[in-house]
């Protein structure tokens, strides 16, 4: 089995940033429902909510380890779950222009979101190539 993980620093200031963001939307809950002089408006502490809310679920979608099984399966480890898929069934992996950083790995079941600086990528990608030949790269 061979393993490849996300750098625990990036993770790390991903998940305080997040963190930050939502002692953020408290404190503007707070001063939108308890403080009697003006305040944020109720819609703009709804939408970052709901922003918030999202990119929590993102950041738990983002493996933040990849292994490489002896029977030739590749599992992405995530917060929320594991997601198993054979090298055959990957379809491309390409930059995204949008999100620098990332890259997006395009299977027959899905889409999965990585860091681009996960350890190893270069040579994940390589191994992934040499097992599936179909394989489109752009962009990383």
């Amino acid at each position: 089995m061979t393993h490849w993980q996300v750098a625990r620093s990036l993770y790390g200031v991903s998940f305080a940033l997040l963190l930050l963001l939502t002692l953020g939307g408290a404190a503007i809950l707070l001063l939108t429902f308890l403080h009697d002089g003006p305040g944020p408006p109720l819609w703009f502490a709804l939408a970052w909510l709901v922003i918030l809310a999202y990119n929590w679920y993102a950041f738990g979608r983002l493996p933040y380890a990849i292994r490489w099984e002896e029977g030739g399966a590749i599992e992405f480890h995530r917060f929320l779950g594991t997601t198993r898929v054979n090298p055959q069934d990957i379809v491309s992996i390409s930059g995204m222009f949008i999100w620098a950083g990332f890259l997006r790995l395009k299977h027959r079941g899905g889409v999965i979101y990585l860091f681009a600086q996960t350890t190893g990528m270069h040579e994940f990608i390589t191994r992934l190539r040499a097992a599936n030949p179909a394989v489109r790269v752009t962009g990383t």
